[in-house]
């Protein structure tokens, strides 16, 4: 399932799919089971988006490029959702931790190229906060003490 997101207003929305409706090329249409909204709290709840003759369906929070959005616009759910996907990444990638064959300067680019870009994709639409910081900062320190067997 495709979930679409835009920074869009509620009328914004219904004057798009409007002149969506009012073209007269064909080519141009919307499929409505894969469409979402999550509308922020300042949007009208009490309005119904319809295209095609279909309602679309308003949801809490949805998955978009691999980043939670949900009320909070990006923030701690998130965070914690990237975490988990970079503990996995980066026990997969155990034996090269304890290979002796790789030297430090090479485990620590690794790291740099493969692990860091996967846990701070899409971290500029972040809200962080002190406790969102320490937790990204721990993690990564506990990666770099493992890398350089520091106990």
């Amino acid at each position: 399932m495709t979930l679409h997101y835009c920074h869009l207003s509620s009328m914004t929305c219904m004057k798009i799919l409007g002149k969506l409706r009012g073209s007269n090329q064909q080519s141009i249409r919307l499929n409505v089971r894969k469409c979402k909204t999550r509308r922020t709290e300042c949007a009208s709840r009490g309005e119904k988006i319809v295209a095609n003759g279909e309602e679309v369906d308003d949801v809490e929070e949805f998955t978009y490029l691999r980043a939670i959005v949900d009320k909070e616009g990006g923030g701690s759910k998130d965070i914690m959702h990237r975490l988990q996907e970079v503990r996995d990444a980066f026990q997969r990638l155990r034996r090269v931790w304890a290979t002796r064959e790789i030297g430090r300067r090479t485990k620590i680019r690794l790291f740099k190229t493969l692990i860091r870009p996967v846990l701070l994709y899409s971290c500029e639409t972040w809200k962080i906060t002190k406790a969102d910081e320490r937790k990204l900062n721990s993690f990564q320190f506990q990666c770099l003490r493992r890398i350089m067997e520091i106990t």
